[in-house]
């Protein structure tokens, strides 16, 4: 029974933190986006 909730947990966690990851990676694509789109305009 323990083991079962550790594994939930654990799973829970890597799926979180994948999310988290995507997220932040997602975030600095678009911040790299819009600076290219800066060095375009001038």
């Amino acid at each position: 029974m323990t083991s079962q909730i550790k594994s939930i947990i654990y799973f829970y966690l890597k799926v979180e933190n994948t999310f988290i990851d995507k997220q932040i990676k997602g975030e600095e694509y678009e911040n790299r986006k819009h600076s290219s789109n800066e060095y375009v305009e001038v």
